[in-house]
């Protein structure tokens, strides 16, 4: 892969964790951000709507280095139950839209196919987000730190896959003596 790709991929995922550690240690420091409250009303206002009940079925899950953070950080949620920063669906489902975003880098997809995808993926995040949200398990914030860690955990996947090609080729079976050998 080129030295370019390379760089995007490693500055990407530098930026976005960077970005998340930030949040981290300000939310960590007072809470809830300016516009959390708000946006987090103006967001249950559609309680009861299909788009609530869309919103449930968009819900799934994420866990281990969410809940590490969640440990560190300690913020509740909106409820006021459990540690809700980040969201472990968000970072899940920002993880998983990154992780298909390279592998579309790395396999030949057509340009249009590519858009779709993208936009599907894009889609994924804010739907999940927004459930989250609606559903009144997380504020605002929670979400946005979802999606930067899961985001920035996927993309310094990305980094260190594309500076070690070598590793990412499956083994290619050869014959050795009439007999095919798996990986040798």
């Amino acid at each position: 892969m080129d030295a370019a790709i390379i760089a995007r991929w490693r500055a990407l995922s530098l930026v976005l964790l960077a970005a998340f550690l930030g949040m981290s240690l300000v939310i960590g420091a007072i809470g809830l951000l300016p516009g959390d409250v708000p946006l987090h009303d103006e967001i249950l206002k559609g309680r009861g709507t299909a788009l609530h009940a869309i919103a449930r079925w968009v819900d799934y899950g994420g866990k281990w280095v969410v809940l590490a953070f969640k440990f560190l950080v300690g913020r509740p949620r909106p409820r006021g139950v459990n540690w809700g920063f980040p969201s472990g669906h968000v970072t899940a489902a920002a993880t998983f839209a990154v992780i298909l975003l390279y592998v579309m880098t790395r396999e030949r997809v057509s340009p249009a196919a590519r858009a779709v995808l993208t936009g599907l993926m894009i889609a994924l995040v804010a739907a999940v987000g927004f459930a989250r949200v609606i559903l009144n398990a997380h504020w605002p914030t929670d979400v946005l730190g979802g999606v930067l860690l899961g985001a920035g955990c996927a993309a310094a996947g990305a980094w260190w896959d594309a500076r070690h090609p070598e590793t990412a080729q499956p083994a290619r079976p050869r014959a050795v003596n009439g007999a095919i050998e798996i990986g040798g």
